[in-house]
């Protein structure tokens, strides 16, 4: 069984592009309403911010201040008219795309515990140095024996 496509909600003022909007996510597989919704899609930015579901702005290039201001704030991302074939669809698809879109969240199935936490940052930690132990060791504070002790009683190294 295919799983169903987001259900978009279009808050758009604007009736040409709101239609134009409505038809290329539904030729890419997305249900379009006016109510609830997956994601919202807003030409208002003050709207995308604080919203319940990820939410994208649609933006002419005079609004691009306050679309930007409106993603630094919590919008998932900016829509640029005149829109482009596609890119709707794929900036829906990145909005909903977990993890990447809420760094707090977590990816069904994950440990939770605080070991699996404690060495996640170390192998982070890791790959900024480049597999260097002696400068993670540095960087997390801790000697590198203990480093070596953490990543050996956790498993092996990626």
């Amino acid at each position: 069984m295919v799983a169903p496509m987001p259900t978009v909600r279009l808050d758009i003022a604007d009736p040409v592009t709101r239609l134009t909007l409505e038809a290329l996510l539904r030729a890419a597989g997305h249900a379009v309403c006016r109510d609830g919704g997956d994601v919202l899609v807003t030409d208002t930015p003050r709207h995308a911010v604080g919203a319940a579901v990820p939410a994208l702005v649609v933006s002419m290039p005079a609004g691009l201040p306050e679309a930007g201001a409106a993603v630094a704030a919590g919008a998932a991302g900016i829509i640029h008219l005149p829109l482009v074939p596609g890119e709707a669809a794929a900036l829906v698809r990145r909005a909903l795309s977990g993890p990447a879109s809420d760094p707090d969240a977590f990816a069904p199935g994950e440990d939770l515990s605080l070991a699996a936490a404690e060495r996640r940052h170390i192998l982070r930690v890791l790959r900024r140095c480049h597999g260097n132990r002696a400068e993670a060791a540095r960087l997390l504070g801790i000697g590198r024996n203990t480093l070596w002790r953490k990543l050996r009683d956790t498993g092996p190294t990626p």
